[in-house]
């Protein structure tokens, strides 16, 4: 339990680092569109807005996707149960340290 315990913890932490670097140029883009919309107007400043918070949304989704995937293939992993056959267990036993 306590091998898979710290695969987990470093994994999620991968995950988190990882969700910070896909996100990062998300923001700096919100940034440059909001100085834009905001310089423009108000209803530039209103579909700046808008579309800020749908790429947020969608950011949002690919990554919560993304750690229910690494969640689900974790589990099987830990329990011992197969993984996918798109996945070789040794890439997947390598891709986390254990504490």
């Amino acid at each position: 339990m306590e091998r898979t315990w710290g695969t987990a913890l470093t994994g999620n932490f991968s995950l988190g680092f990882i969700n910070f670097l896909a996100f990062f140029p998300l923001i700096l883009l919100a940034m440059v569109m909001f100085w834009a919309g905001f310089s423009m107007g108000t209803t530039a400043a209103v579909a700046t807005v808008a579309a800020v918070v749908i790429l947020f949304l969608l950011m949002a989704c690919l990554t919560a996707a993304a750690n229910s995937v690494f969640r689900a293939m974790l589990h099987c992993y830990a329990t011992g149960k197969g993984l996918p056959d798109t996945v070789r267990q040794g890439d997947f036993a390598a891709a986390f340290r254990s504490t």
